[in-house]
């Protein structure tokens, strides 16, 4: 997995981080302020994730939102740790 990681792009590693950091589905309609991407580049990032099949989309009630798989949310929680410790 960590070669798989080394190959994506900074946007989409900085995606993968913060989505491994949130427990349901996420609607990014609206870029979180802590995110240092335009919305633009975190759409781009999001769907780049989804065609390598990293992040899966859900549809609630006409919102799309987006997850993790279970194994790369767990990655990129246990990334996260390393970064910030």
């Amino acid at each position: 997995m960590q070669e798989y990681y080394q190959r994506l792009s900074a946007s989409e590693k900085q995606v993968l981080i913060w989505l491994g950091s949130k427990d349901v589905a996420v609607d990014i309609s609206r870029k979180p302020r802590n995110l240092p991407l335009s919305q633009p580049e975190l759409w781009k990032a999001v769907q780049s994730l989804k065609r390598r099949c990293l992040v899966e989309k859900v549809t609630e009630s006409e919102a799309s939102r987006f997850i993790l798989q279970p194994v790369i949310k767990e990655f990129a929680k246990n990334l996260s740790q390393q970064v910030s410790g």
